[in-house]
Order: structure tokens, then C-alpha cells, then sequence
């Protein structure tokens, strides 16, 4: 679990087979589904001491970028419940829309189901 990381999921798509001797040379292959992902933080060594949940905050690149990749979609293991961690009131510009966007780290809630719980706790 130790390589495990959360992304945020922004497209799935597949390269038109047209164009794929163009793209990749013919000893390799893409896989036929991928997936467009803006990545999180890894988790920390510990989780929060009061809440016991992992912080994650969106990865960072050196020009100011979130990280972002293109895998093949076999590569996403299950879905996860965060919840924006923030002091004082809640921002009023927070909306179910923009709230991954503006919040600046996440709590993982691995307490959302039976599964999540067992996986995520064990990192």
C-alpha cells in the first residue's frame, strides 16, 4: 500500500487505433482505456492524531502545476471519500463543484466503508 496514491480522475479515453503507429512504436502498445489524473500528495507516515485519517493535499510541480499523468485505467484500484480540511468558517465560494480545486488539503475518510477501511488502513 505503500505506493498507493490518490488522484483526482478528470477524463478516461482511448487513442484512436488509426493513430497509434504514429504515436508509439509497434513493439509497444498502449492500453486501450486510459486515464487523465491530477495527483495528490503521498500519504504521510501517520495519520491526524484526532480524527485518525490520512492528509492529502493536491502534488505540486516545480512551475506551480498540480501533477498530473496519463495511466492506463487498470491502474485505479476503487474510489475515495475526501473531506476539505479548513480552520474557521467555511469558505462561501466552496461549492460540491469547486471545492476539489480551492481546498487547499483533504482528510481521506477511510472509516466510508468496510473496504477502505481495511486497505487504507494497513499503509
Amino acid at each position: 500500500m505503500s505506493d498507493t496514491r490518490v488522484a483526482r480522475l478528470r477524463a478516461v479515453f482511448s487513442l484512436p487505433e488509426d493513430k497509434l503507429d504514429t504515436l508509439f512504436p509497434a513493439n509497444c502498445r498502449p492500453p486501450k482505456h486510459l486515464a487523465y489524473v491530477k495527483w495528490f500528495s503521498k500519504f504521510p507516515r501517520s495519520y491526524e492524531p484526532h480524527s485518525r485519517l490520512y492528509r492529502v493535499k493536491k502534488e505540486i510541480n516545480g512551475d506551480g502545476t498540480v501533477a498530473a499523468s496519463v495511466i492506463p485505467v487498470e491502474m485505479i484500484i476503487r474510489s475515495v471519500h475526501l473531506l476539505p480540511k479548513w480552520g474557521g468558517m467555511v469558505p462561501s465560494e466552496w461549492t460540491g463543484e469547486t471545492v476539489l480545486d480551492l481546498s487547499p488539503s483533504f482528510l481521506l475518510n477511510v472509516f466510508k466503508d468496510d473496504h477502505t477501511y481495511y486497505s487504507l488502513t494497513q499503509l
